[in-house]
């Protein structure tokens, strides 16, 4: 363990000490309780090992092939040891209960408080959603207590011991480092885990945490605490271990390419190399910005793939929105801002509920683009606001905002005072890496997330232990502590036992989703089915055991699905859409509209749902309503007015109110959209006596024309006929004819290239465009045609013999 540096007066070294000479192992059973460090007794050892178990291994553990996700395994490991941990801790003393005791408790519990009745406000303002409340509002409370308080709670009683303070920060700097070496693996290509190199996010390196925004947060912090290893080392071969450590966690970083947390790597740089000078470390202070800039210049030159940009061209391309990439992230998260200022517009004093932010956006994002539809192409799914300000605003309101504010408040004036007047160098890496892990998150995620946001809690409580003296740790004796233990043995046990079910489940459901799309859909939804059994309110598994259920044909079931879908998350429109489906199938027409609106209204850009409801106003007897139809079909049409399928519909309702022109005009986009669309063909070609059109008598005298070889004046009223019914294929066929007769190869070419595609099954088509090909010279295209078509026309004699002849071994056309 490194030596900090810097002189101290006896009266200054006194505070924040946790010398293991302290221990009561050491001075004897008399100490007196304000005093007294950690009893080092088995149970609190085991504790701490237990711990330090839990953040070595819980980032490093993935499946490729068990889990939809493969990292869910991280957070059930991690939670199930600091049970385990958090267990040995309360009762590391027989008959009492022990327990931590921090300068932050006041403001961390009055911030529990709030989060904790936070349900209150979201069950009174949305009855409705309940199921869906109490789940995200359970998720983010156990997620509090296990990923933040526990994390932060035990750090604190290691880092009050140095040696147990040594395995905190080694362990920490340990995972990292190896996840840190993977994701150079993976960078320069050399991947030894995944069948294949994973490109969901290009070069950007997941490592074991399956997010390159995780790793990166999760390096905000390690580097600053490789950092201080690095400056407070006195031996030349510590100094280097740790040097090539930092060195390899910053390289980690920069493989990312997540700027925030490169701007918040900078933050906590920026602090800690401001105020270690304070400590005289100019020498170690020039060395490290060196590496820092030398790692910089080297990262791009090693990525595998060759399009990787410099560190400083990735900083800059953030102002320049000319790449689409940038500009449609920009997009998206002021899409998400927006909607988070709504909801807090909505209830500014206390919010909407902990954990209430994903349930919400879906709703407050549909209303955003019925307003702006010039963002209806950047909807996305958002689990948290991109920014933690707004985060805790939408969610806990003004009021939990500043007990938020409260708790960062208390941390660092308390921190900085203890570093200035004399606290170790730890303090300030410490307070430097918290610093910059909450700057990253002014644009990040990763406070709500469990394997980042460890390493953060884990830096507060050190920085906590370091700046704080005085009684840190509390024993009360209980009557009934061993009824308490039982009972607390029970819980965990239980919790254990949910947490694998939860896992189960996920097996389950990961086994059903793969067999579905491999169509075996019966066992599908039996596995499916299981997950929901271990546990209820996977949004995912229910929905894709309600799709299993509607390809069975059994739609009672698939309502049911679909809604312990919604029960779970009832922000999905894709859900409400499928459930309008299968009601729409046992003819409860009445809840399938219901269900189709509150699709549209949380995708309001969604023309298939828009065509959905023109059809249920259309062709429901009980609900026909024609001028309700025209209305959906009318928004579908401006929303995708290339669809063949709204154009036609939109038709038949202008045919069915008379307006005969109107209706043709439509027909005739929608043949023009796809000539092959018999629908819309037999609706057009029947309005054209009605509308007086005489395409017979011109198909008539162009047919005579060309018996009497008259190509070139056969060429306008075939072109006419077309243009009357864009679907007239046998049109097309002797246009074609005729063009090629004249020798105008390029315009054949393209009258029958567009035939071919609408009619692949037709072997006149695709053989006279291979001719025609062949005729003005293009002999590799002919013969390459048709090498591509002939498995359409399998052992066809007439396609052989244009084979032979287009590749000069025989035969004529």
């Amino acid at each position: 363990m490194p030596k900090d540096s810097g002189n101290r007066s006896p009266r200054q070294k006194s505070r924040g000490n946790t010398e293991r000479a302290l221990s009561p192992v050491r001075r004897g059973a008399s100490a007196t309780a304000a005093a007294s460090p950690p009893w080092r007794n088995e149970a609190l050892s085991a504790a701490f090992w237990v711990f330090a178990a839990a953040i070595f291994f819980s980032p490093l553990i993935f499946f490729t092939a068990v889990t939809r996700n493969p990292y869910i395994i991280q957070n059930i490991i991690f939670r199930s040891l600091t049970a385990v941990a958090v267990l040995l801790l309360l009762f590391s003393k027989k008959g009492h209960i022990t327990f931590a005791k921090t300068y932050l408790d006041k403001p961390l519990a009055a911030y529990g408080i709030l989060i904790s009745l936070s349900l209150v406000a979201a069950l009174i303002y949305y009855p409705q959603w309940k199921t869906a409340y109490f789940v995200f509002w359970g998720k983010r409370m156990i997620f509090f207590v296990f990923n933040c308080l526990a994390v932060f709670y035990i750090s604190f009683l290691m880092a009050k011991d140095s040696y147990y303070k040594k395995i905190l920060i080694y362990v920490l700097v340990a995972t990292a480092s190896i996840s840190a070496f993977y994701a150079i693996m993976q960078y320069t290509g050399h991947e030894f885990i995944w069948p294949q190199n994973l490109h969901h996010y290009g070069s950007r390196s997941v490592s074991t945490f399956g997010n390159p925004n995780f790793i990166a947060s999760f390096e905000v912090v390690i580097i600053i605490l490789c950092l201080w290893g690095f400056s407070a080392s006195v031996k030349a071969l510590s100094t280097i271990l740790w040097g090539l450590v930092f060195s390899l966690n910053v390289f980690a970083l920069l493989i990312t390419q997540t700027r925030s947390s490169w701007g918040g790597a900078g933050v906590a740089l920026f602090i800690y190399f401001i105020f270690a000078l304070k400590k005289g470390l100019w020498r170690k202070t020039t060395i490290a910005v060196f590496l820092l800039f030398l790692i910089a210049w080297v990262f791009p030159k090693l990525a595998y793939l060759k399009d990787q940009p410099s560190v400083f061209s990735r900083i800059t391309s953030s102002a320049n929105l000319s790449n689409s990439g940038d500009a449609a992230s920009l997009n998206q998260r002021l899409l998400i801002w927006d909607a988070s200022l709504r909801m807090i517009r909505r209830s500014p004093v206390l919010g909407h509920g902990w954990g209430s932010f994903e349930i919400r956006y879906p709703v407050e994002q549909g209303k955003i683009i019925a307003e702006k539809p010039e963002f209806g192409g950047m909807r996305t799914h958002a689990n948290n606001s991109h920014n933690e300000i707004l985060e805790q605003l939408s969610q806990l309101g003004i009021v939990g905002f500043f007990l938020f504010a409260a708790i960062w408040i208390v941390f660092f004036f308390r921190t900085s005072r203890a570093y200035f007047e004399g606290g170790s160098l730890l303090i300030l890496a410490c307070v430097a890496s918290a610093a910059g892990f909450i700057a990253d998150n002014m644009l990040n995620v990763t406070l709500n997330f469990p394997m980042p946001v460890m390493a953060f809690w884990a830096a507060v409580g050190i920085a906590v232990a370091e700046s704080s003296r005085g009684e840190y740790i509390v024993s009360r004796k209980l009557k009934t502590a061993l009824a308490l233990k039982i009972i607390s043995v029970a819980l965990v046990i239980f919790f254990i036992k949910k947490q694998a079910d939860y896992f189960k489940g996920e097996m389950d459901y990961f086994t059903g989703f793969t067999r579905s799309r491999m169509g075996d859909i019966a066992r599908a939804a039996e596995d499916c089915l299981k997950s929901w059994r271990y546990y209820h309110w996977n949004t995912d598994n229910n929905y894709e055991l309600g799709n299993c259920y509607m390809r069975l044909g059994k739609y009672d079931r698939a309502v049911w699905a679909y809604k312990e879908a919604l029960k779970a998350n009832p922000g999905y429109d894709e859900i409400y859409y499928n459930l309008a489906i299968a009601y729409q199938s046992m003819g409860k027409a009445d809840e399938a509209e219901k269900n189709y609106r509150e699709a549209a209204v949380i995708n309001p850009v969604s023309a298939e749902y828009f065509l959905a409801l023109g059809n249920h106003f259309l062709r429901e007897e009980k609900a026909r309503d024609i001028k309700k139809a025209e209305e959906f079909y009318s928004r579908a049409f401006e929303l995708k007015p290339d669809s063949p399928d709204i154009v036609n519909n939109l038709a038949y309702v202008y045919m069915l109110k008379g307006d005969l022109r109107k209706s043709y005009e439509l027909y005739k986009k929608a043949m023009e959209i796809n000539p092959a669309y018999d629908t819309a063909k037999r609706n057009l070609e029947s309005l054209l006596p009605r509308l007086g059109i005489p395409v017979e008598k011109w198909r008539d005298k162009a047919i005579a024309a060309v018996k009497a070889e008259n190509f070139a004046g056969a060429l306008p009223l075939f072109r006419e006929i077309i243009d009357a019914n864009p679907g007239d294929a046998g049109a097309a066929f002797y246009l074609g004819n005729c063009l090629t007769s004249l020798k105008r190869f390029d315009e054949a070419a393209s009258v029958y290239e567009r035939l071919v595609k609408f009619y692949p099954g037709e072997k006149n088509f695709a053989t006279n465009l291979a001719k025609i090909y062949y005729m003005r010279g293009d002999r590799k295209k002919a013969v390459n045609f048709l090498e591509e078509i002939s498995p359409n026309f399998p052992r066809d004699k007439d396609i052989d013999r244009l084979l032979n002849t287009f590749r000069g071994v025989g035969g004529h056309f």
